[in-house]
This record gives structure tokens, sequence and C-alpha cells, in this order.
């Protein structure tokens, strides 16, 4: 009989062993989600302010540049075709570069997401 209730008590404790391991890693995966979510919606945020604020400051550039081209060319449709052309060449600039701006950015992301210390 002994060996039968030595039995019993291994493998309820093997059961609640099991079950303690479980519940913690059940709440450390929730943890880390929860980790994660939050840096990324903190970075969304960040980012959308920052763009509001670089295009707003974008818009004012671009009027005052068109504004002195204007005044320096006496030709305000002129001064508007060369700040769209400087537009123009700045975003066939980033489509050129867009493969090397994804590596960066999974780069960056991937190190911070598969951070095995958190």
């Amino acid at each position: 009989m002994s060996v039968f209730k030595s039995f019993d008590k291994l493998s309820t404790r093997v059961r609640d062993i099991s079950t303690d391991y479980v519940n913690n890693s059940t709440d450390y995966f929730k943890l880390k989600i929860f980790y994660h979510l939050t840096k990324s919606f903190t970075f969304g945020i960040k980012l959308l302010i920052l763009f509001s604020i670089l295009i707003g400051a974008s818009i004012f550039l671009s009027v005052a540049l068109v504004m002195w081209l204007g005044k320096a060319l006496n030709s305000y449709p002129l001064a508007c075709i060369i700040v769209a052309v400087i537009f123009i060449f700045v975003g066939l600039i980033a489509y050129v570069f867009r493969k090397k701006i994804d590596k960066k950015v999974i780069k960056t992301f991937s190190k911070d997401f598969f951070d095995e210390s958190i």
C-alpha cells in the first residue's frame, strides 16, 4: 500500500507543478503581449505627433519658399512649380530607397520584438 500512496503523492505533486507552470507561462505571455502592445501604441502616438509637426512645418516652409522664389523670379506660378518638383524629387528618392528603409525598420522592430530579456 505504501507504494501506491507514494505514487499518488508523486502524481499529485507533478500535477501541481505542471499546473503552476502553465499558469506562470500564461501570465508571462499575457505580460509580454501587454508590453509589446503598449510599446507599439506609444510608438504610434509618438509617430502621429511627429508627423503632424513635420507636416505643419513643411507646409509653412513650402509657402515661405514659394513666396521667396516668387519674389526672386518675379513669377509665383513658376515658384510653385519649382517647389512641386522639389517635393517630387524627394518622393522619388524615398521611393528608390524604400527597401533599405523597410529593412532598417524591420531590423529595429524584430530586435525589440524578439528580445528575450523581457
